[in-house]
Formats: structure tokens, sequence, C-alpha cells
């Protein structure tokens, strides 16, 4: 009989065979704590997963890596945040935003709202050209529904354009 010692209390826990290795790991968890779980970084751990056709293969797990920071790939999540939440264009100058940002990375270089604006206007001609092209190629029908409506305490009207069709794969 194999048997395995904790490196970090000193007990003796009986392995290999039939008998897994899901006791070990229920050690691990309630008489060690737990403490010596948290992999370093790079490390990482296996298992074997049982496919359905009776099969089996081995699986990597570990923490992941820290990515380099991107300044563009940066730059693009703003606007796409500007875009989805309609904040105002002076958020990047404000202070506190600027504090912020760098808090996350010291490398960030903030845009100013003019940059902001000509990237915005850049992103909306890129995706009304990809939305052209889509359409373009598409040999289904388009169903086109408007709605309007008006804001009370802004005095404001409002309209959405939705639409509907179904690509070549199938997906509405």
């Amino acid at each position: 009989m194999i048997r395995a010692v904790c490196k970090h209390c000193g007990v003796s826990l009986v392995t290999g065979g039939c008998s897994g290795t899901s006791h070990l790991l229920k050690h691990a968890k309630k008489v060690c704590s737990g403490r010596h779980l948290n992999l370093a970084r790079g490390q990482t751990t296996s298992r074997v997963k049982k496919e359905c056709d009776g099969s089996s293969s081995l699986e990597f797990s570990g923490k992941s890596k820290l990515k380099e920071f991107d300044q563009d790939f940066s730059k693009r999540e703003l606007v796409f945040m500007v875009i989805m939440h309609e904040y105002p264009l002076s958020m990047v100058d404000h202070i506190g935003f600027r504090r912020f940002v760098e808090s996350l990375n010291c490398n960030s270089k903030m845009i100013s709202g003019t940059t902001l604006k000509r990237d915005i206007m850049k992103m909306f001609k890129e995706e009304n050209l990809y939305l052209h092209k889509l359409l373009e190629h598409n040999e289904s029908r388009i169903a086109i529904t408007t709605d309007m409506w008006t804001a009370t305490n802004q005095k404001k009207g409002y309209m959405v354009i939705t639409s509907h069709f179904i690509d070549k794969q199938w997906v509405l």
C-alpha cells in the first residue's frame, strides 16, 4: 500500500490503487485549513476528466499570468464604456477618474475629450460599415419595428428602431 505524507502537518495518508485522491483533498481543506491550496503564480494543477464515451483526458488549470498592459485595447474599452453607459465625454478630464485609471496602471496615458469624441466616431463608422456588409450579404428578409416615447421629466422625444433577421448560419 502506497502512502503519502502531508508536507504541512506530517500526517501519513493512503494513496494509489482504487482509493482515489479525494480524501487527500478533504484532508488539505479540513485538517490543514486549505491554506496551502492557493497556487503560486505560474503553478498548475491537473485532474483526470471522464468523457461520456468512456474515454478520459488530462485537464490542466492554474493561475493565469498577468496580462501585459495594452494602451490601444484600454482606449477601445474606454470608448466602449462611454458609449454603453452614455457617460459625458468630459469624464476623461475629471481628476478623480484620471487618478483611478493611473492607480490601475501607471503606464496608462489618458486621452482628452476631443480624442474620445474622435474615437467614438471612428468606432461608429467601423460598426456602421460592418452592419452594411452584414446586411448586404444577407439573403433573408428583415423585420423593422419602431417605438417612440417622451420622457416627462426631460421633455425630450426618443425613438428606437429594432430590426430582426436571420443570417446565413440561421442565427437570429
